[in-house]
């Protein structure tokens, strides 16, 4: 699966310019996964932000493309407010 979300995005954003046409005409590509199956198994949160960045040094290369993940399975009964969720 995340090959495949790779792949797609890649795709969308080779697919915006053709041959002698500017880098800069790219549009951002942001792929969203709303799953109830574990997704990101050796986490306990429910949202990820995937991106094209540099930990150790606080720097993003670019943010052409994104990936946010949601997996419906750990969002936690009570909200950090101390609302109940409404997903069941």
């Amino acid at each position: 699966m995340r090959e495949r979300i790779v792949y797609y995005d890649s795709k969308l954003i080779t697919e915006q310019i053709g041959k002698s046409e500017k880098y800069r005409d790219i549009k951002q590509v942001i792929s969203i996964v709303i799953t109830e199956n574990e997704f990101i198994s050796n986490s306990t949160n429910y949202h990820h932000r995937f991106t094209m960045y540099d930990p150790t040094n606080g720097v993003e290369l670019t943010d052409i493309a994104g990936v946010y993940t949601l997996a419906l399975n750990k969002i936690p009964a009570e909200s950090d407010d101390g609302q109940r969720s409404q997903v069941k």
